[in-house]
């Protein structure tokens, strides 16, 4: 259900997100402000939809400035390792960030074996793992091997109900 622009903005009441400068915030007064929000909305003075669509597009927008920042902030800062700037409550330290291994390149025979045997073991157990989220209802199997009568369950799903949300 789709709805115009102008039916949107007629809807638009009793959320405003008071931004105190954001520059001085530290991390106490940041979880103030969004309880803050949280207990409006619990007390029915905010309407929950319009208060997550307002976070969702919120958290999209900083998310795409700090990733599209980043590359500006490496190249201005100028932080020795080992040292740290603070600035308005942002704490700068230089570090390593997503480090990752390739060990295909070590040439080690033993590494490359256990590699082979682990995505073989890997194969089955996904295989396995598939069978099994066939099984709605338990059922009894016999070993071959023991002559064993085994009780076979289902797997056990766990998970919550909830709103898929994306930006458009």
């Amino acid at each position: 259900m789709e709805m115009s622009e102008e039916e949107l903005s007629k809807q638009e009441s009793g959320l405003t997100l008071e931004l105190q400068s954001l520059m001085q915030a530290d991390k106490a007064r940041i979880t103030d402000v969004s309880q803050n929000l949280v207990d409006k909305v619990a007390k029915g003075m905010i309407d929950p939809v319009k208060a997550f669509i307002h976070a969702k597009k919120i958290h999209e927008t900083a998310t795409l400035l700090v990733e599209n920042l980043r590359p500006y902030l490496n190249a201005h800062l100028n932080v020795a390792k080992g040292e740290t700037l603070t600035m308005y409550n942002i704490e700068f330290t230089q570090a390593e960030l997503g480090v990752k291994y390739d060990y295909k390149s070590c040439g080690d025979p033993e590494y490359e074996e256990i590699m082979k045997e682990f995505e073989k073991i890997d194969k089955r157990k996904k295989a396995k793992e598939k069978e099994l989220k066939g099984i709605t209802k338990a059922r009894t199997e016999l070993d071959e091997d023991t002559g064993e009568l085994i009780k076979i369950n289902p797997p056990i799903k766990t998970g919550a109900m909830g709103y898929k949300t994306e930006l458009k």
